[in-house]
């Protein structure tokens, strides 16, 4: 293997080493107390609207990649591979790794979005518990 893609996929394993690092972080703050509960929660939530523009602008930057990659004709790629188009090959190659650094971005605002949803559940199920029963 190349150091170009030595390098991108050691890139990529961090990345995803990160992604489970914040998964096993979510499933040790399930277990977490009701005032800890709510303060993460709001945190999170801010951070969630924070980066809400971004994430839809990623989103359709994707969706696009996805789409002209559809749309590129497979003999193109061969054609460029047999006349040695080096431009075309690396830009292309350069644009697939940005999507791939888009999917990731994308991957942790969903875990972000995952641990926010737990973790308002976990404290409406709280709140809900907390209220006494009215019926007699």
């Amino acid at each position: 293997m190349n150091d170009v893609v030595a390098k991108f996929c050691d890139n990529v394993h961090e990345k995803l080493e990160t992604l489970q690092g914040r998964l096993e972080s979510l499933k040790l703050n399930i277990g977490a107390t009701y005032h800890l509960l709510h303060e993460k929660v709001v945190e999170i939530r801010k951070a969630g609207e924070v980066r809400q523009l971004p994430m839809n602008e990623a989103r359709a930057s994707l969706e696009q990649w996805i789409q002209e990659t559809r749309a590129e004709a497979k003999n193109r790629v061969e054609r460029g591979i047999r006349n040695h188009e080096v431009q075309y090959l690396s830009e292309r190659a350069s644009r697939a790794e940005g999507c791939v650094e888009i999917a990731l971005m994308l991957a942790e605002a969903s875990i972000d979005d995952a641990e926010w949803m737990i973790l308002e559940a976990i404290a409406a199920r709280l709140e809900a518990e907390a209220v006494p029963d009215g019926r007699s």
